[in-house]
């Protein structure tokens, strides 16, 4: 599942959603991002920001399970 953001991109869309969610705490970047496709688990809100991130790209609900 390709979402079509760099990943510049999605590093962005996931700090603005940690801040939107009062998550000031994150901070992530293309390194992090790298990891993540590369398979590190993120902790927590990642998957769930990433979830809601990725279900509103695809019209679709996209689970935590899904993400790898």
């Amino acid at each position: 599942m390709r979402s079509g953001w760099s990943k510049g991109e999605l590093a962005r869309q996931v700090n603005r959603r940690a801040r939107q969610m009062g998550a000031l705490h994150i901070s992530t970047d293309t390194s992090r991002v790298r990891r993540w496709l590369d398979g590190e688990q993120p902790r927590e809100p990642i998957p769930r920001i990433l979830s809601e991130l990725f279900s509103e790209r695809f019209g679709t609900v996209v689970a935590i399970e899904q993400l790898g």
